[in-house]
């Protein structure tokens, strides 16, 4: 599989945050977070153009940790997002943020 060349996560007008990864040789890419109890749910991403795959969702308001895993076998930390910690179990995680509201763009530009 060609390597992952870039990860990004957007936080979106309406509160919802954008994941990306570029894992063009990937069959399969899951986002798994504590924003759905990690393991219990993994949520598909799916593959758009050039090998991007994508999931937009709302996470919730506050910090959630989360990380890709490709092909059921390859754990893949978000360099770009906002952070990553050490967990307590001794694994990186990345870090996503959302504010408590969604943001207003009339608001931003005053």
């Amino acid at each position: 599989m060609k390597g992952i060349q870039r990860q990004m996560v957007d936080l979106e007008l309406d509160g919802t945050i954008s994941f990306a990864i570029d894992a063009p040789g990937a069959r399969r890419v899951e986002l798994v977070g504590a924003f759905h109890g990690w393991d219990e749910q993994r949520l598909a991403m799916r593959r758009t153009a050039g090998g991007m795959w994508r999931l937009r969702l709302d996470p919730g308001p506050g910090e959630s940790l989360f990380r890709y895993f490709i092909d059921r076998r390859r754990w893949i930390v978000d360099e770009t997002a906002h952070g990553t910690v050490m967990t307590a179990d001794g694994i990186r995680k990345s870090r996503v943020w959302r504010p408590p509201i969604a943001l207003d763009p009339d608001a931003l530009a005053a």
